[in-house]
Formats: structure tokens, C-alpha cells, sequence
């Protein structure tokens, strides 16, 4: 029946945290109603970790085996012999006779075998906390087959507890019966960090042997303290987690000198708050404290990054980096400001005041670099280096830049005004100079141009011998012209001169070509020198002299004429046989053609080698010449015999190339079709689109053909046709048409106060031109890689002017243009 019983003990608790109270109560009567007054105590409302300070250990020393290794101490008023264990790992104190100790660990039940006159005793040292109130707590069962009988009654034995060396405590007394059990508990207010527990059976002697089992054996603190220490553990972590913030108010900012370790502090303390509701009010506040810490040191480890960058490998006790500007000393300064840490904000302030320090020392030296150039710079603008006396006389406008440039790197301001005084003295000096040597070029130019024309009148004729030199003489002073509307004006009438004096030489070059090819028209190959062809004739010498007369030149008028008169004195001495030579192509076999007169025989002069043979009949001769090799360009000449084998005439044959005919490329947009042809070519036709159109210039090799009113289009098909005198097709060339001229200022940019408006363009455009609120200038550069440039530094421009530039192709024609994008 007991045994049963035993088998229900339940299992110690497992060891866990013991957390500590300062509260203490007084020491409690143990009684058999106990247990029942637990039962009926109100149960804690805040769940803390209570466990039994009893320990488990029941090891045996292998050093003395009748001793525990730690924690449980046996002694017996008999002598036992050995303490080991049973099968099952009990710890088991024997004699000569049997057991008189067993300690189960499994539920910490203890055997006790009374032997007559024999007192056991049991002890353990515990850790307490000085006055904490602890419970005891055990349960107690008599062997039904040992004892007297029924009742299980103890004779002449008590149960004590004693507590450090206090008076021991009944707890089963003498003679006392113990029926179905007995189960008793006691509280003790601890006095000592250790206390010492011991359990004894005392007595007399008795006449038998006794075995009591105690199970549920434990030490823990009462239910009242662990309430008292659960409520003063909620206060430590509040008042943790408070003392965290400036006044002890979560609702400030945390205090100055926050650390980690106080943090981490606090955060133990919350971990053992049970209490869900207090544990989350608690960890909202010790969360918000460690964002603040977090961002107080996010805070100094950024003034401390900003600070070191500040210096070269980022340290502090070096020298600054070469960028270093005010701003970023600034930017530094008002990141130590914000911090909290007093000592880390002085640490950080003592070396941004290094970096101070260094940059005011940079920046004086580097102003007074730039105070002795700009000074240099201005007075090399004047004679003598003195800016009170008169600019040098070499002096340009980029001198005046540059001097410009290096004054506005000055910062001392009364230095600054009195070195801009200086160079406003050199810039109005040279706008003097400027202005007074525009009004002298002005001047020359204009005499200059107005020379060109009858009574110097620029609306008027050129002047009888007006030469190329005069307009170039003319055109070098105009281009020193700087003022564009007059430097425009100067060379719109110059343009007029050229115009005019080109219509003049073109018309005397075409007559002087004409008359020249005329006469040497009437010569053996064309050479005046050598004596006429035999096919010259009157009619061809007056025809030479019309075109001679419209000649103007008198010099060549008079050598032409001459030319002339031996023609017409050579044409005058002849008569008689007469011959015409049919055209002679390179490859032909024979020279062919007919004759008048009693011509009877023939020969041939090939490059002055004379050759006889040739049919000649009936009016009509052939000479064989497929072995001479005949080419163009060799003289050739058919000589005439009478019957008398005397030469009555003598007629040059020209020997022509195989025709060869080329087009140019055509441009949408160009006037003239322009093609070559090397002999016989008389007229030419244009085909385009199927459309037939007759006219166009041949001479001298050469022909022009209108086209830009009938090839419109870069896919048109155009066809140029190539006849002679008597409208036999020759040849046919097809024409390659190209687009039309195409560019485009793509960009146009100019800052107020600039030299130039510069820009990119595409395409075609060679040429460039602006207009300022509607009046134009022409001029401007343009580099190989398409930008170009326009001086504008003497037109003043403002945000208010209308800027436009143009662009040109070489033939003149406008391609492209884009308003200026003007800024400050």
C-alpha cells in the first residue's frame, strides 16, 4: 500500500533562474494543516521561476566511499560500511546487517531504515538570499512490513528539520502514528547567503527496525516572496529603463554619458518582467533609448568620418586634403554641434579647429598668390608696369582676359577694386585705341572702294582699267574693318566691282578665245606660224576677222590681226586644186576624202616623214596609213600633185581620238549640267524622265545644260545625248544625281560677356552667318570636326537681343538656321 503510494511522488522540478528579493517574513509553524492552508492561499498573479534548491546531485566521492561528492552529507549513529549505488543509480548507505540509507534521485526519495538504537541523519547546503522567506516542503510514508502493526506507529523516535544551528523542528514526534501518510511544510526567513538543511531520525532505543520513505522533498521560496520579488523585479526594470532618459522620464531624450552596458542592463531586467502588458510598455521605452543611442553614435561616427576625411589618409593629426573647402569645414562644424557627448563633441572640436587652422593658412597663401599675379598681370598691361600711364602698344583683348581672369580669383575685395580700377584704366585706353584705329581703316577702305568706280560712285560702273590688284588691295582694308555694319557695307560695294569687272574679263576672254580659235583655225595644226590649211578659204578668213574685231584688248588685238592679214595673203596666192579631208578617227586604214583640179598624185607628211602612194580619181582619193600608227596629235598632211609632179596644195589632216564623252555628277539645286567630249561633238540633247529638252552650250570641249528646271529629284533618270553637226548620235551618257545640299546647325550657345558664339553643325554648310535683331554679319570659322565659332565680343550682345546664326553651302545657299541660347 505504501509502496503505491510512493510511486505517485511526483518529480522535482527543474533547476532554472532564481531571481532575488529583499523581502523577508517571519519564520512559519509547521503543522499538519499546512498543506490545506496552501491549498486555500491566494495564487500569485505574476509567474516567476521558483525552483527547488535542493540539489539532485547524489554522486558518490571517488575519493571516499562513504561520503557524497557534493551537496548531501550522511552520518549514522551506526557504522555503515559502504555508500554506493543500486541498479537503478539510488545512492545507498549500508552496514554489516543491510541498508540504513537510500536516496532515489529519480524522485528524491529517501529510505531511511531505523535500526534500534540507531539515529540517521541527512544534510545539503543551499544558496539563499539573505531575508528571503523559503518553504519546506515533504512528504513522509512508514513501511507497512516493518513497524508495530497497523497503526505504523514510530515508537521512541522523532522526525526533526534543523536550519543552520537553529533548535531542531518535530516533525513527526515520539510515538507519533503515521496512518495514510503524512505530508508537512514550513517557511524560514534565510540569514545567509548558505543555509544548511538537516533531516534525523532521533530516538531511544526502540525495539525494532523502522524503513520511512520521504519523497517530495524541497526548498523553495514561498509563495508570498516570489510575489514580493515579482513586483520588485517590474520596479528595477522600470526604474532601469527610466534612468535611461534625462529626469528619469521616457518621455525626454536619453541622458548624456548612455551607454551600451546600461542598455544591455536594462534589456536583463525586461527579459524577466512576466507581466505581458508591463513587459511591452517597458520595451517600447528601451527600444525607443536604443534608436537614440543607435543615432548618437550614428551621429558621432559620422562627425568623426566628416572630420577625418577632412585630412589626407584620414588623419586628423596630418595635414588637410588639397580639396578641402569652407563648406565642408562648415558641414563638420554643424555635425559636432548636434552631438550629445560632450567629450567626444571636444574631441572632434579640437581637431576640426586643426583643420580650421590649416585651411584659413591655405587660403591666405593661395590669396596672395593670386593677389601678386593679378598685380603682375595688370601692370604688364601698361608701359613701364605704371597703371597711371599709357597701355603697351601690343596690347590685345585677351591680354585684358586674361588679367580679368586672374582678378576675379582675388577675394580681398579693397585689393580686388583697386587692381579692376587698374584694368578698367588699360580697357578704356584700348577702346580708344581700338575706336581711333577703326575710324583709320574705316577711312582707307572706303577710298579705296570708292576708287574702283566711275566719279567714285559706288552705284556706278567700274572704272575702264580696273584690275584684279585693285580689288585685292581693296578687299586687305576692308577685312581690317572691325565694325561689321560698316566692314558690310564696304564689301557689299566692293562685291558690286567684282561683279562687274568679272562680267567685263568673262566677255573679253570669250571674244579673245573665240577670235584666237578662229584663227589658228586657219593654220596648219592651228599654229599661226606655219602656213594655212588647204582647206582655208576666204570665207574662213573673214569669219576670223569678225571675231577678231570684237576684241578690246589692243595688244592682242593687234597680234591676232596680224595673224590674220598672213592668212588672208596666203588664201589670195592660191589656186587651183583644191581638197577636203573626210574626218579621220585613230584606227582608221585610210585618209579619205575628195578634191577639185588636176590633181594626178598624192603623197603624205607624217610628223614631217613623207610617204607617196594613194588612189586618186574622179574627184575622190584614199591614202592607206593603217602601218603609220597615226594618233592624235600627230601632223599629218595631204599633199596635192599636179601633172608636173609639182605639190599645188597641201591640206593638214587632224586626226581625232575615238570619242569620248563625261558628265559630271549632278546636285539637286546646281544651275548647269557640265560634261567634256574630245572632238566632233557639235550638239547635245537631255532625256530625264522620258522628257526630251534641246539647247545647252558645246564649245571648246566643254558643254553646259540648264538642268534645274528639269532634274528636280535625286531619283530622277537623266540621259545626256552627244551628236555632230549633221544630228547623228555619237554617244549617250548616263547622269548620276546626287541630293541636294543638306546641313544643319544643330547648336547654338553664347554666355553674356564671351568672345564668341560657338556651336556644331552637319552636313554641307561651309559657310556662316548671324543676324542681330535682324541685321546680319557674315563671317565666322568652322574647324574640320564641325564646330564652329563667330567673334561677337564687339556687338554687346544681351538676354534681350534676338541672336540668329546661318548656315551656307559653298555654292551660297541657305541650308540652316538656329536661334542663339544666350545665358549669364
Amino acid at each position: 500500500m505504501l509502496n503505491n503510494k510512493m510511486k505517485k511522488a511526483a518529480s522535482i522540478m527543474a533547476v532554472a533562474a532564481l531571481i532575488g528579493t529583499s523581502v523577508t517574513t517571519p519564520l512559519g509553524a509547521l503543522t499538519t494543516k499546512a498543506a490545506e492552508s496552501q491549498s486555500q492561499s491566494q495564487p500569485s498573479t505574476l509567474a516567476v521561476l521558483n525552483p527547488n534548491l535542493l540539489s539532485q546531485d547524489i554522486s558518490v566521492s571517488a575519493t571516499n566511499s562513504k561520503r557524497f561528492a557534493t551537496n548531501w552529507n550522511l552520518t549514522s549513529g551506526a557504522a555503515y560500511t559502504t555508500l554506493g549505488y543500486d541498479t537503478n543509480g539510488g545512492a545507498v548507505a549500508t552496514d554489516a546487517v543491510g541498508n540504513i540509507f537510500h536516496l532515489t534521485n529519480a524522485s528524491m526519495s529517501v529510505q531511511t531504515t531505523f535500526k534500534a538504537r540507531t539515529n540517521v541523519a541527512v544534510s545539503q547546503t543551499i544558496d539563499t538570499e539573505i531575508g528571503k522567506e523559503y518553504t519546506y516542503t515533504s512528504r513522509f510514508y512508514l513501511d507497512e512490513s516493518v513497524g508495530p502493526g497497523p497503526t505504523r506507529t514510530m515508537v521512541n523516535r522523532n522526525i526533526t528539520l534543523q536550519i543552520n544551528d537553529s533548535t531542531p523542528r518535530t516533525l513527526i514526534g515520539l510515538n507519533q502514528g503515521i496512518v495514510n501518510g503524512y505530508e508537512g511544510t514550513f517557511s524560514f526567513v534565510a540569514t545567509s547567503t548558505k543555509t544548511n538543511i538537516t533531516l534525523a531520525s532521533i530516538g531511544t532505543s526502540s525495539t525494532r527496525d523502522y524503513r520511512l520513505f520521504q519523497t517530495l522533498q524541497s526548498i523553495k521560496k514561498s509563495d508570498k516572496q516570489v510575489q514580493q520579488d515579482a513586483i520588485a523585479l517590474e520596479q528595477q526594470a522600470q526604474q532601469a529603463v527610466n534612468n535611461l532618459f534625462n529626469g528619469s522620464n521616457p518621455a525626454n531624450v536619453i541622458k548624456t554619458g548612455l551607454t551600451q552596458a546600461e542598455i544591455d542592463a536594462a534589456q536583463n531586467l525586461v527579459n524577466q518582467v512576466t507581466d505581458e502588458t508591463k513587459k511591452a510598455a517597458f520595451q517600447k521605452n528601451l527600444d525607443n533609448a536604443k534608436k537614440q543611442l543607435n543615432d548618437r553614435i550614428d551621429a558621432e561616427n559620422k562627425a568623426q568620418d566628416v572630420v577625418n576625411n577632412l585630412f589626407e589618409n584620414k588623419n586628423p593629426n596630418g595635414d588637410i586634403t588639397e580639396n578641402v573647402t569652407k563648406d565642408d569645414i562648415d558641414a563638420a562644424q554643424d555635425l559636432i554641434d548636434k552631438l550629445a557627448n560632450t567629450t567626444k563633441k571636444a574631441e572632434l572640436q579640437t581637431a576640426l579647429n586643426k583643420a580650421k587652422q590649416q585651411l584659413t593658412d591655405r587660403i591666405e597663401a593661395t590669396e596672395k598668390e593670386a593677389q601678386d599675379k593679378a598685380n603682375e598681370a595688370v601692370t604688364n598691361l601698361f608701359e613701364n608696369n605704371d597703371p597711371d600711364g599709357d597701355i603697351i602698344g601690343n596690347l590685345t583683348q585677351d591680354d585684358l582676359d586674361k588679367a580679368q581672369d586672374l582678378i576675379n580669383k582675388v577675394t580681398d575685395e579693397t585689393k580686388k577694386a583697386e587692381l579692376q580700377s587698374s584694368l578698367d584704366k588699360a580697357k578704356q585706353q584700348l577702346t580708344d585705341r581700338t575706336e581711333a584705329t577703326e575710324k583709320e581703316a574705316q577711312d582707307k577702305a572706303n577710298e579705296a572702294v570708292t576708287n574702283l568706280f566711275e566719279n567714285n560712285d559706288p552705284d556706278g560702273d567700274i572704272i575702264g582699267n580696273l584690275t584684279q590688284d585693285d580689288l585685292d588691295k581693296a578687299q586687305d582694308l576692308i577685312n581690317k574693318v572691325t565694325d561689321e555694319t560698316k566692314k558690310a557695307e564696304l564689301q557689299s560695294s566692293l562685291d558690286k566691282a567684282k561683279q562687274q569687272l568679272a562680267d567685263r574679263t568673262n566677255v573679253e576672254k570669250e571674244a579673245q578665245d573665240a577670235a584666237k580659235a578662229s584663227v589658228n583655225d586657219l593654220f596648219l595644226n592651228n599654229d599661226p606660224t606655219k602656213d594655212i590649211k588647204a582647206t582655208t578659204n576666204q570665207a574662213a578668213v573673214n569669219a576670223a576677222q569678225e571675231k577678231v574685231n570684237t576684241v578690246t584688248d589692243p595688244a592682242v588685238k593687234e597680234a591676232l590681226q596680224k595673224q590674220v592679214d598672213k592668212a588672208q595673203a596666203q588664201v589670195s596666192a592660191r589656186a587651183g586644186i583644191t581638197g577636203v579631208i573626210s574626218k579621220y578617227t585613230v584606227g582608221d586604214m585610210y585618209i579619205t576624202g575628195t578634191y577639185t583640179g588636176p590633181a594626178t598624185a598624192l603623197s603624205i607628211d607624217v610628223n614631217g616623214k613623207r610617204y607617196y602612194g594613194g588612189d586618186i580619181a574622179n574627184g575622190t582619193f584614199k591614202f592607206y596609213v593603217a602601218d603609220k600608227n597615226l594618233k592624235a596629235g600627230d601632223t599629218v598632211i595631204v599633199n596635192f600633185y599636179d601633172s608636173s609632179k609639182q605639190i599645188r596644195t597641201s591640206v593638214q589632216v587632224q586626226v581625232f581620238e575615238p570619242l569620248k564623252v563625261t558628265v559630271a555628277d549632278y546636285k539637286i539645286g546646281d544651275g548647269y549640267l557640265i560634261g567634256t567630249y574630245n572632238n566632233n561633238v557639235a550638239k547635245v540633247g537631255l532625256v530625264v524622265n522620258g522628257t526630251k529638252y534641246w539647247g545647252g552650250t558645246v564649245a571648246n570641249g566643254t558643254v553646259r545644260f540648264y538642268a534645274a528646271d528639269k532634274i528636280r529629284t535625286a531619283d530622277a533618270e537623266a540621259v545626256m545625248n552627244f551628236y555632230d553637226e549633221n544630228n547623228n548620235l555619237l554617244a549617250s551618257k548616263t547622269i548620276k544625281i546626287q541630293a541636294a545640299y543638306t546641313g544643319e546647325i544643330t547648336t547654338a550657345e553664347f554666355t553674356l560677356g564671351a568672345t564668341y558664339i560657338t556651336g556644331e553643325l552637319t552636313g554641307d554648310i561651309t559657310q556662316t552667318a548671324i543676324s542681330i535683331n535682324g541685321k546680319k554679319y557674315y563671317g565666322g570659322t568652322i574647324a574640320s570636326n564641325k564646330t564652329y565659332k563667330f567673334y561677337v565680343l564687339d556687338k554687346r550682345i544681351t538676354t534681350a537681343d534676338e541672336v540668329i546664326v546661318y548656315g551656307y553651302s559653298a555654292d551660297n545657299r541657305l541650308l540652316s538656321q538656329k536661334t542663339v541660347t544666350i545665358t549669364q
